[in-house]
């Protein structure tokens, strides 16, 4: 289980790298990137024009901005908790959360996230907070409870408990907390990991979480000071003399925004198509994840033709394995069978298994064609450097499927097969994921039908050790290469 865990760990990290290389290269996604940084320049513009610049200024500044409809194309700004945001990354969190603002509806993770991007611009320490908020106040019990979940969890606490998110400021040292999610701007100082109202009739307590959703620590803010009284007092009179000014000067920000419409209505189409794009992804996605291929393997099967019989080429590895494959689908295919394995590094021990499976096949009576392709181990070693210690069922075994499966799926393209599939999915030792994945990626590359499969599945592993014994067939106790003989061997001398 440890194994398999590091295997998704780091097929995992291939895929977010994947995805952030993609993401950064979409022209959609370009072209925020582009339009946002001109925003920036006209806002930073503006903001030096109103001798805006602490970082209290600023979130009033954006507060006011957002609810009065200057930075949303339509003029005006409506509350709406919608799910339909860009997918986010670990390396831009905020980024596409915040630009959310430019539609004109938004929300408290929106509001927060583009409140960081202002800041950030500005180079005034701050972080989007975590928290729970609830309209009666916490009980001390749920609140101690819910900091200590904060503090001895390296994840984010369970969702009905992570309900709003709000920005923490670092001010020139002075460390408080600004609500911009309505109108009217909520600030609070922190005090061991807890956010208190500056207002003392707003009795509500929240509490801080130190993690972001991907589990990442962003701040201890248990290490947030309390602020003074005359400190709170000190900023409550800033933000109050900053919104007389802005209100004073409302003309100025009327045209501001008719300067930037059409900046705002290219971010929203970048960003609406960028959304149904990833929509789109996800939901193929899922429908990969849910696929059993065992039951894809039978419809195929049960939509064939019997009197015109489509060609497969079948990579096999060894006899035991085709056995029970070969009972299952032969009456389906006109087969060819591909002994092409250059993974196993004993040349005796590759003589012996493609002898085993020409002798099967005489035995059983198959009109089936064996192809034996050249033997060249090199191929596996060189895709094998660096991956010599891992155990069987690591990465290494992953790029030995991908060898032995492009293969097969450019010899099928350059013969004109119908088909092309593996037998190595009968085996519970093989990763049937990996090894369907990697044939529906080759079938587009060589644009050619891949033949889902997990052979294993009812009792398939079962009936091929039946045939196995009932044909007296050679059955290895490895695959092949000389790394998993090793560990054989290895396993078997801790076992006596």
């Amino acid at each position: 289980m440890i194994i398999q865990d590091k295997i998704e760990a780091r097929k995992l990290k291939k895929a977010q790298e994947k995805y952030i290389d993609d993401y950064y290269r979409n022209a959609k996604q370009v072209a925020l990137f582009k339009n946002f940084a001109i925003f920036l320049d006209n806002f930073t513009s503006f903001a030096n024009n109103l001798d805006v610049k602490s970082g209290i200024s600023l979130i009033t500044l954006t507060g006011y901005m957002i609810h009065n409809g200057i930075v949303s194309e339509k003029g005006s700004y409506t509350y709406n908790d919608t799910d339909n945001d860009i997918c986010t990354i670990v390396t831009k969190e905020d980024f596409n959360m915040g630009l959310k603002v430019f539609s004109g509806e938004a929300c408290c993770r929106h509001t927060a996230s583009f409140g960081k991007l202002i800041l950030d611009n500005f180079n005034i320490e701050n972080y989007t907070v975590s928290t729970y908020y609830n309209q009666d106040n916490l009980d001390e019990n749920l609140l101690q409870i819910l900091r200590f979940l904060n503090e001895t969890r390296h994840k984010p606490i369970c969702y009905n408990r992570n309900n709003h998110a709000f920005n923490y400021i670092n001010d020139a040292g002075l460390g408080f907390f600004a609500d911009i999610t309505t109108g009217t701007m909520l600030l609070f100082y922190g005090d061991r990991g807890l956010a208190h109202n500056f207002n003392s009739k707003l009795s509500n307590v929240l509490p801080l979480y130190n993690y972001n959703k991907f589990g990442i620590k962003k701040f201890d803010f248990s290490k947030v000071k309390p602020l003074t009284k005359d400190q709170c007092l000190e900023l409550d009179a800033k933000v109050n003399h900053d919104l007389n000014k802005f209100r004073m000067n409302h003309s100025l920000f009327l045209e501001f925004y008719l300067q930037n419409k059409e900046l705002y209505h290219n971010i929203n189409e970048a960003y609406n198509e960028l959304y149904k794009e990833q929509k789109k992804t996800k939901i193929d996605k899922e429908t990969e994840r849910r696929m059993n291929y065992n039951l894809e393997c039978e419809k195929i099967l049960n939509n064939i033709d019997l009197n015109n019989k489509p060609t497969l080429l079948l990579h096999a590895c060894c006899a035991p394995c085709s056995s029970s494959v070969l009972e299952k689908i032969s009456k389906y295919f006109d087969i060819t069978i591909l002994f092409y394995n250059p993974n196993i590094t004993d040349y005796k021990e590759y003589l012996k298994r493609k002898d085993e499976l020409e002798k099967f096949i005489k035995l059983v009576g198959y009109d089936i064609k064996l192809l034996d392709c050249n033997y060249d181990k090199e191929k596996f070693l060189d895709i094998s450097k660096g991956l010599e210690a891992l155990k069987e069922g690591d990465i290494r075994c992953y790029k030995c499927y991908n060898l032995r499966l492009e293969e097969t799926a450019r010899i099928a393209k350059l013969n004109n097969f119908d088909y092309f599939t593996t037998t190595l999915s009968i085996s519970p030792y093989k990763n049937s994921k990996w090894l369907n994945e990697i044939g529906k990626e080759l079938s587009k590359k060589y644009n050619i039908n891949y033949l889902y499969a997990d052979f294993k599945k009812k009792n398939g592993y079962k009936r091929s050790i039946e045939l196995s014994h009932a044909y007296n067939l050679y059955r290895q106790d490895y695959c092949g290469c000389i790394y998993s003989k090793v560990e054989r061997l290895k396993h078997l001398q801790d076992q006596n």
